[in-house]
């Protein structure tokens, strides 16, 4: 039995520094952000298990025999990527590597404070998908534990290959519904309000024929089919 992980290795988040050593701001957008870098590296990591139990004796003698189990075996290393020069002349042996050197991987991003999207609302949307996607719920999690709460990420670069790199980038942003009427936000007298986890599971129950799924409607609540009917985000 192998199992195999990928793991991040002594990463950092903290904010980038000009020449005066000072925190780094700029404007994407028109927007004035301040500019974070995140570093890591990965460590790939192997565990051989290796069993001893003597299945074909006695329970007593299994039992004995688990103290003397051989331990598992563990490898581990840090990976040597081609982000760059000269890592690409060590993952191809044209350049000595130390044997705990591997690549640092950085990435940038460009924090907002005070635009009109922030961490929570993100928390929010994810949560909703999360009902129906794994890798959601993975972002979810992680985004949870996000101290920074009133942040908003207007752009963001991630190097993949040597010259080659990925950026995400917020533009022609317009802040709109500016004559907003007061009850705009309020919910319908014809609906009643609930959380998502709530409304999934109705979803969920509607179809695979659970006992609720034929119930009827009161007057102040919508028809299951209906309860994304007039969703929006704004």
């Amino acid at each position: 039995f192998t199992r195999s992980e990928m793991l991040p290795d002594g990463a950092t988040f903290k904010p980038l520094l000009d020449w005066f050593g000072r925190p780094s701001q700029e404007r994407i957008a028109g927007v004035s952000t301040s500019v974070y870098e995140a570093t890591t590296r990965l460590r790939a990591t192997e565990t051989f298990k290796r069993n001893s139990y003597a299945l074909g004796g006695t329970f007593s003698g299994y039992l004995a025999k688990r103290e003397y189990s051989a331990k598992n075996e563990v490898m581990t290393q840090l990976l040597q990527l081609p982000v760059s020069f000269n890592d690409l002349m060590r993952s191809v042996g044209a350049r000595e590597q130390k044997q705990d050197e591997g690549s640092k991987l950085r990435a940038k991003v460009w924090l907002a404070k005070g635009f009109a999207l922030n961490v929570s609302h993100m928390q929010l949307i994810l949560n909703l998908i999360a009902m129906a996607n794994q890798h959601a719920a993975k972002a979810a999690v992680v985004l949870q534990k996000w101290e920074q709460r009133d942040v908003f990420p207007m752009k963001v670069y991630m190097p993949l290959l040597l010259s080659l790199y990925a950026q995400l980038s917020c533009a022609d942003f317009k802040p709109g519904c500016n004559k907003v009427a007061p009850d705009w936000f309020s919910v319908p007298a014809t609906c009643s309000e609930s959380s998502p986890r709530e409304v999934m599971e109705q979803i969920a129950k509607s179809a695979l024929g659970g006992p609720d799924a034929s119930r009827s409607t009161s007057a102040t609540e919508e028809p299951v089919d209906n309860l994304f009917g007039d969703f929006a985000i704004m």
